[in-house]
């Protein structure tokens, strides 16, 4: 069709396979996504725990933030937060948190969530550049909850 020698219908042929190219690829990622094997853990709540590491009151405050971030996340999934226990820090943060988050596929969207989430702020003494900050991390955990 595209050796047509109408060049209007050979031009229209060549949009229409440009724009079917591009979603062939779509579809073959998606297809491939789909016989990935399923984890077993993906329909399970989860136990998320967060914890200060060096850091001081900065690390709790951040903790605090992380946490009230993924409680939002969850709200907006519909999903249950309970608190099994906090320690809070002096300044209005969290030295520590653990919750229960409970829903549809929770698992599934928070299970690459784990490991050290960090930041790093540059002080207000350090705008003109100078010394390196150091990074913080603070230690994070996400586990499938055991089924009962």
């Amino acid at each position: 069709m595209l050796n047509e020698s109408d060049p209007e219908l050979a031009a229209m042929a060549q949009e229409e396979l440009t724009r079917l190219e591009s979603r062939a690829a779509v579809l073959e990622e998606e297809i491939k996504v789909m016989l990935l094997p399923r984890d077993p853990n993906d329909e399970k709540n989860v136990i998320l725990e967060i914890r200060a590491g060096t850091g001081g009151d900065e690390a709790s405050l951040f903790v605090a933030e992380i946490f009230r971030m993924y409680s939002r996340f969850a709200e907006q999934h519909r999903w249950k937060v309970e608190v099994l226990s906090q320690s809070e820090s002096g300044v209005g943060g969290l030295k520590e948190v653990i919750a229960i988050i409970e829903g549809k596929r929770v698992y599934s969207q928070l299970k690459y969530e784990s490991g050290v989430h960090r930041v790093q702020r540059v002080p207000a003494t350090e705008t003109q550049g100078g010394s390196t900050p150091r990074p913080l991390p603070w230690p994070f955990c996400l586990r499938p909850k055991k089924s009962t």
